[in-house]
């Protein structure tokens, strides 16, 4: 079973390596007082939802899903634009095997403005072999 706090701080590594332009970080306990500091952009990490399947079957296979915002001042500066941002973080996110599973994108928001920065949304998921019983 995946270790969602585990999961969500390497992928916070990984993607800080992989992008330095940028803060990367774990989604904030409070986002509406959430302030984008760095002067470039910020990826925020965001733990998601897992889908099980059948309860009465021992062991199965689910999906758990997560997020990755992505937030800009700008929308097509390069490197550090929106389109950039996302096209960076989605390459860094894809493919990364956790445990015996690779992650993969199923989702991408189009980009919005909200007062001072831009916003992008891009869903990943992780299958996940679960054993009934096993600790949430």
């Amino acid at each position: 079973m995946i270790d969602e706090r585990e999961l969500m701080e390497t992928l916070v590594s990984k993607i800080s390596a992989k992008i330095p332009t940028v803060s990367v970080e774990l989604f904030p306990d409070n986002p509406i007082n959430y302030f984008l500091k760095h002067p470039t952009g910020a990826i925020l990490v965001a733990g998601g939802t897992a889908n099980m399947g059948n309860p009465n079957i021992v062991q199965q296979y689910g999906v758990q899903r997560f997020d990755l915002f992505i937030l800009a001042h700008s929308l097509n500066k390069k490197d550090v634009g929106i389109y950039d941002l996302s096209k960076e973080a989605r390459k860094a996110v894809e493919g990364i095997m956790y445990g015996y599973s690779r992650i993969w994108n199923t989702f991408k928001d189009k980009p919005i403005y909200n007062e001072d920065r831009w916003e992008r949304k891009i869903s990943f998921a992780l299958p996940d072999l679960h054993s009934i019983g096993e600790d949430n």
